[in-house]
């Protein structure tokens, strides 16, 4: 396939993103559970400011994830600003900000994570999951797939 359907898929908070943030968080606090009676008072506190300190740091996060559109116009022919024909859209016919072609970082079928740079070169990262827009789901991937042979 030369050329990618054209696709809006919606990004919003990601369950797994939020169970793996969870699972780790879990984790730590069970770690420190296990560990508590052989460490000293100042070890133990400062562990358990660790985990709190993660929890919040993982609550943060899930609540600054992006909302809104990822784009795909089909390449150097797209009618979206920038040439890799990717874009973001804070909502529905919202102005295009152009970015340049994602990295797929982890695919798990169902749920794909994606690295993007801005304008400013800093990376974006965006957890994408297939119940978001099922219908949507193979072409976005499609579109990844393709940009991802160039």
């Amino acid at each position: 396939m030369r050329n990618a359907p054209s696709v809006n898929f919606p990004v919003g908070r990601c369950a797994i993103r939020a169970l793996m943030l969870g699972c780790f968080g879990i984790l730590l606090a069970g770690a420190l559970a296990l560990g508590w009676n052989g460490l000293a008072r100042w070890q133990a506190l400062c562990l358990a400011t660790a985990v709190l300190a993660w929890w919040g740091a993982a609550l943060w996060t899930l609540w600054r994830q992006p909302c809104g559109w990822l784009c795909f116009g089909g390449g150097a022919s797209s009618p979206l600003p920038g040439d890799t024909g990717w874009a973001w859209r804070d909502q529905p016919g919202s102005e295009a900000l152009p970015l340049a072609a994602p990295r797929i970082v982890l695919d798990l079928q169902q749920w794909l994570l994606l690295q993007f740079r801005g304008a400013a070169g800093a990376p974006a990262w965006i957890w994408l999951e297939a119940r978001s827009a099922p219908g949507d789901w193979l072409a976005l991937r499609r579109a990844l797939m393709v940009n991802a042979a160039r």
